[in-house]
């Protein structure tokens, strides 16, 4: 019971202390988006997102390198006060160049920050079974709030709410800064990057389709944005609070039952961008209409990548790498395809409007055939959860070298190979048959003889048996 207590006192507070931080960074750009639209337009906003993607490679970089805790936490510190430096002369600042200059480096110290962030989020739900409400939950809280915050307070002292929040996420990283009970990080795992195959194919999935969309989000965004810059939509408007709406639906349909509900949910949320990519078509009057529909397909996007890679972290051997990898993918890919279309308008000035329409369709189409073609791998509630049953009803989570605990029951080479497989997969045995490269009976014969000498029952017994060692 007091185990239970502490993994829920870990969940709640990395939960927290991750809404903080959003709100932190989304009441910060949205005052580095008015000061550098002002000098120099949409061109910056995407350089801001090459330097975020830096700054959350610096986490894992400095994580790896850096194994002292106290050193760790100054880090840290020191992060936070660059931060806070950078706005200043963000504020303070008249010159053009130096307000590039702060709101550049504030990315950059946001990004590791950022990256410690998605970290502990995902130390935290790795072993819960709801984690896809908490993260939707945590990141409309954060919507909610700064939609608060703007009606009751003045523009002016947004910056000092920003810098709060930081300071408020900092103090609960810090405050709950012990193990969770019964969680370790992940081990390294026989020198391979992931712990499990359906981890790599899960990875390698969620990139490809990540950059998919990053390629239908970026015609979208260069088109809002431009609107934006030149006054005609507020993107602070009450139009935000569909982000919400968003992000708690998606957050639902992650942790419900019928497993192809999230995938589904997904390609609903990109498909709606084919709707607000139509805004020139029409008056500027239903800008709004078409601003909601646009928040609601960016939360889709938004949640896919965080849900999707904090939910695999637990099951790789570079967890702080993991964590955060879908916002460094998706801030460099918009980056590159960014300036790929302004390459494109500028060098090709007579292709028509018609063309980008067309490559925008064919992109949501590909999208759509990905998903579909792989909905069963796209059911991240099965990661870590088939490990995880086992290893709670355990007395000791701990495990030991795969190959001492083969060698204890004197299997060979290749039971060893089909027991590490039935042990650390969650791949059905089909799968796993197609994997070693025999039909599904001879696996069934060979897992036969492994129970037989390890003494178990069935598979949930042997994965039971191995994590209790």
């Amino acid at each position: 019971m007091e185990n239970g207590r502490q993994i829920e006192k870990g969940t709640v507070s990395a939960a927290v202390g991750f809404c903080m931080f959003l709100l932190g960074y989304m009441e910060m750009m949205a005052v580095c988006d008015d000061h550098i639209s002002q000098i120099s337009g949409l061109g910056v906003h995407y350089l801001a997102d090459f330097f975020k993607a830096l700054g959350f490679l610096s986490f894992p970089l400095i994580a790896r390198s850096v194994g002292n805790k106290r050193r760790r936490k100054f880090a840290l510190y020191a992060d936070t006060a660059v931060m806070l430096a950078s706005v200043s002369l963000l504020i303070c600042s008249r010159h053009s160049m130096l307000i590039t200059a702060a709101a550049l480096i504030f990315t950059l110290a946001y990004g590791y920050l950022g990256g410690y962030s998605y970290y502990r989020l995902s130390l935290a739900l790795s072993r819960s079974g709801n984690r896809g409400r908490v993260i939707g939950t945590a990141c409309a809280g954060a919507v909610l709030l700064q939609y608060v915050i703007s009606i009751l307070l003045s523009s002016q002292y947004i910056i000092f709410v920003s810098a709060t929040a930081f300071i408020i996420s900092i103090v609960i990283y810090t405050y709950y800064d012990e193990p969770i009970p019964g969680k370790r990080e992940p081990d390294a795992g026989n020198g391979r990057f992931f712990l499990t195959i359906s981890a790599r194919h899960r990875f390698i999935l969620i990139c490809a389709i990540l950059l998919i969309i990053a390629m239908i989000s970026v015609r979208t965004d260069i088109l809002f944005f431009e609107l934006n810059y030149n006054g005609q939509l507020d993107f602070y408007s009450y139009t935000r609070l569909f982000l919400a709406v968003g992000y708690v639906i998606m957050g639902y349909a992650a942790d419900l039952g019928k497993k192809n509900y999230f995938p589904v949910a997904v390609v609903a949320g990109i498909l709606m961008t084919s709707v607000h990519i139509m805004l020139p078509l029409f008056s500027a009057s239903y800008g709004n209409a078409f601003l909601s529909i646009y928040y609601v397909s960016t939360a889709v996007y938004i949640f896919f990548y965080t849900y999707s890679f904090v939910s695999l972290a637990a099951d790789t051997k570079y967890p702080e790498l993991t964590a955060g990898f879908g916002r460094v993918l998706a801030d460099l890919s918009e980056f590159l395809f960014y300036n790929l279309a302004v390459f494109f308008s500028t060098h090709f000035i007579r292709v028509s409007d018609m063309f980008f329409y067309v490559e925008y369709f064919v992109f949501l189409t590909v999208f759509v055939i990905v998903v579909f073609m792989n909905l069963p791998v796209l059911d991240f509630r099965t990661v870590k959860q088939i490990a995880a049953t086992p290893q709670e009803e355990a007395a000791d989570v701990c495990r030991i070298d795969p190959d001492v605990f083969f060698d204890m029951y004197d299997l060979s080479p290749k039971e060893k190979r089909i027991a590490n497989l039935l042990i650390l997969s969650d791949e059905p045995m089909k799968v796993i048959a197609a994997e070693i490269g025999i039909n599904e009976r001879s696996l069934y014969r060979y897992s036969r003889k492994i129970y037989e000498k390890t003494e178990s029952e069935n598979r949930t017994a042997l994965i039971k048996k191995y994590f209790s060692m």
